[in-house]
């Protein structure tokens, strides 16, 4: 890398985007429930349920951003390093991770902003003479209802040894958003064959309070329309789901005439599920015509002030600080292209996944007790056979612009008819119908597994003198993978070198293939655990104890972002510059050592902690055969406590709670562990009971105002990759029972 004055820089580590953003979120829910109850004789109950549930969400997020586009990726002689300031990056002390980028557009006719190269002598075209792009206002418009149902009929039945339960029912939901919307602008527009600039500066830093700086006109210039619609980054893609699930389980309890023997219970159960999900998208058609807005109408890129938030967004929290925030009018923008334009919302039928699971289950357990001794033996055995059919949708973009027998680029002349006979806006670029930029196809696969499992399990209770007792339990037990990273869409897309050489100043990434898509060779990961622990129960409501516990996890999945890796493309190995995907941990270990007490005085206020410490260690991580890094149990922490003050009497209850967790391990990122930075939240509730009917509850969360951090390697918390502030949250509900309560 180059920057204006000719320094180059090499062997560093950079994020490719440094962003902030803000969300407004907006929910309602609603669910009814119903229950009836029939008693046919005095030992057997049945029991019929209904259960609805409505969530309806409205959600907008603003995101200001400054990706790499502004560095020069070319000679010096053919950019000048572009719009890196001079000692445009700093760095931390090793000199290997950038903490600060400052990119400040040339002079006018200077540097890379002259039609002439400096250097060289050559004439530029107009679209080689560099802008601003940065700040990126980007974000996302979405509104989504999902409604889930269940039904079922339980049965309960008692005798005098034998006694059982079935239970009954089906399961079923579906959702998806009916608006999922995506658009992006930047503080540019090509007028009269040349670009015109709406802000000078974009800098952004890590040293202090993580901070980003951009021209402080730059939100006034764009509603004054220096500005322009980012079309290739506008648009709506959106997945609906619907799933579905029968059961039926039968539960027995022996109690035989034994006295060391409390009773046996056996049973089974068996599950039926099918999942399903559907890609679509919604497009915008010139009237009268089946070609895209954008290939039609020469002023769709056309930044309206009614696009943007005529307010800059908060720009000064505890996270981040912005020197301006402008921000989208994404429901405005998104009226505009259904009004202005045919609207035509599409399913794709070939960008779709289905899963159909079947699991079987039975297993027997015998109850003991001898007095001192007391506890439980048993195993279970397990099933399962799933069928995965997923589809990748595959996209090669081709160049983008006309050009002439030179290669160059042409700009739209006065006529407004560009070199096909198409429609374009003078003085712009002249642009390929959309058909000819880029192709998709879908690829469709399909995967059966099936799988035993047995897992058994103990349960060993001792009682000693003075309220001692003493536990030892271990077992095994399976987790499938979800359904999500089993039958994930996939998106594979390829950059040409034409689409490249096209898209460059635009932040085009470097030819090849790129993508993200599932895995349905991920395996079931199983848990072989032990735990054993000791409490004394000194007093009422009160104990102190302690448990250690050792736990071996293996197939844990792992979320992974490789590079350099050879994907199937339908049917043929391609080489990707970057591939996302979930993989399986070989074997992992977490083990420690938990600390817990619980302290009721007399007066009505209570005390209750506990410590956990946990050490794991780190496993390779496979995609197949194939080892792609190595990581530690996601979701596992260094240690966690909490610590709980209360006092309650008959009508009220109040209490703090201080939560502490260490470091958490998230996933691989570029061949990094990405880690959660230690977090600690106290919260506060309370509840107040007026009489039998009415009751008062009230919280405050996150009273300290904490945030969240991640940072990838564990040799630096440089790497930042992303910072989360909730802010302070307030609730108070009111419950009223009816009836004449007790």
């Amino acid at each position: 890398m180059v920057d204006q004055a000719g320094n180059t820089y090499s062997g560093y580590f950079m994020p490719q985007q440094f962003s902030t953003s803000q969300t407004q979120l907006d929910l309602k829910n609603t669910g009814v429930q119903a229950t009836m109850q029939f008693k046919p004789t005095d030992n057997f109950l049945l029991t019929a349920n209904y259960f609805h549930f409505q969530e309806k969400r409205t959600q907008i997020t603003n995101v200001f951003e400054m990706p790499e586009w502004n560095l020069s990726n070319s000679p010096y002689s053919s950019e000048q390093g572009r719009l890196l300031a001079p000692n445009g990056l700093t760095f931390d002390s090793s000199g290997t991770i950038v903490t600060g980028a400052n990119y400040q557009l040339p002079a006018a006719g200077t540097g890379c902003n002259a039609t002439v190269n400096p250097s060289t002598g050559e004439a530029r075209q107009a679209v080689d003479v560099c802008s601003t792009q940065t700040p990126w206002l980007t974000g996302n418009y979405s509104v989504e209802k999902a409604t889930s149902q269940v039904a079922n009929i339980t049965g309960e039945w008692s005798g005098d040894y034998l006694s059982g339960s079935f239970n009954i029912g089906r399961t079923w939901a579906k959702g998806g958003p009916s608006v999922e919307f995506g658009a992006a602008a930047k503080p540019r527009v090509f007028v009269n064959g040349h670009w015109e600039d709406g802000s000078q500066i974009s800098q952004w830093t890590l040293n202090g309070k993580p901070t980003m700086t951009a021209s402080p006109d730059v939100l006034q210039n764009m509603l004054n329309g220096i500005g322009q619609m980012d079309l290739g980054s506008t648009g709506s893609g959106f997945v609906n789901t619907d799933t579905s699930q029968n059961f039926a389980q039968l539960d027995f309890t022996w109690t035989p005439n034994v006295s060391w023997l409390d009773s046996i219970q056996f049973g089974a159960k068996y599950r039926d599920t099918h999942a399903h999900q559907q890609g679509g998208e919604i497009r915008w058609y010139c009237p009268g015509t089946t070609e895209q807005f954008q290939s039609c109408d020469p002023g769709a890129g056309t930044l309206q002030s009614s696009f943007l938030l005529p307010h800059s967004l908060t720009s000064n929290t505890r996270v981040f600080s912005d020197s301006i925030f402008p921000g989208l009018n994404f429901p405005a923008y998104y009226n505009y292209l259904n009004n202005t334009y045919d609207t035509q919302r599409l399913m794709h039928p070939d960008d779709q996944s289905f899963i159909k699971e079947a699991i079987s289950a039975a297993y027997i357990q015998a109850n003991y007790n001898t007095g001192n001794w007391r506890g439980n033996v048993g195993v279970r055995f397990v099933s399962t056979m799933q069928d995965v059919y997923t589809a990748d949708k595959i996209t090669k973009n081709h160049a983008v612009y006309y050009h002439d027998a030179n290669g160059n680029i042409l700009i739209c002349p006065n006529s407004g008819v560009n070199a096909g006979g198409g429609a374009c806006a003078p003085g712009d670029f002249q642009y390929l119908p959309r058909s000819q930029q880029y192709t998709e196809t879908y690829a469709i696969d399909s995967e059966r597994s099936r799988y035993t499992n047995v897992l058994p399990s103990f349960n060993i209770v001792y009682s000693l003198p003075h309220n001692v007792v003493l536990r030892l339990t271990g077992s095994k037990a399976i987790a499938r993978a979800n359904y999500g990273d089993l039958a994930q869409l996939g998106n594979l897309t390829y950059y040409s070198q034409d689409y490249y050489n096209d898209r460059k100043q635009f932040g085009s990434p470097l030819p090849g293939w790129y993508g993200s898509g599932a895995n349905k060779n991920l395996k079931p990961f199983t848990a072989t655990q032990f735990d054993f622990g000791a409490a004394w129960y000194y007093a009422p409501n009160s104990v102190i104890g302690m448990n250690l516990f050792d736990k071996t996890v293996k197939n844990f999945v792992v979320p992974v972002t490789v590079t350099n890796r050879t994907v199937n493309v339908d049917g043929t190995p391609e080489q990707f510059m970057q591939y996302s995907t979930n993989a399986n941990g070989r074997k992992g270990t977490s083990k420690g050592v938990e600390i817990f007490t619980q302290h009721d005085f007399s007066n009505g206020i209570g005390v209750i902690a506990n410590y956990t410490l946990n050490k794991t260690n780190e496993t390779a991580v496979s995609i197949g055969d194939t080892k792609v890094g190595e990581s530690a149990l996601i979701g596992s922490a260094k240690f966690a406590g909490n610590l709980s003050v209360y006092y309650q009497n008959d009508k009220l209850l109040l209490r703090a709670s201080s939560n502490w967790t260490g470091r958490v391990v998230n996933g691989l990122v570029a061949g990094l562990t990405e880690y959660q930075a230690p977090y600690h939240q106290v919260d506060l509730n309370g509840d107040y009971e007026f009489n039998k009917h009415f009751m008062v509850t009230a919280s405050i969360m996150n009273l300290t105002r904490s945030t969240t951090r991640s940072y990838l390697g564990d040799d630096t918390k440089l790497r930042l990759n992303s910072l989360g502030y909730s802010g302070r949250q307030y609730y108070l509900g009111v419950t009223y029972k009816f009836g004449p309560g007790k």
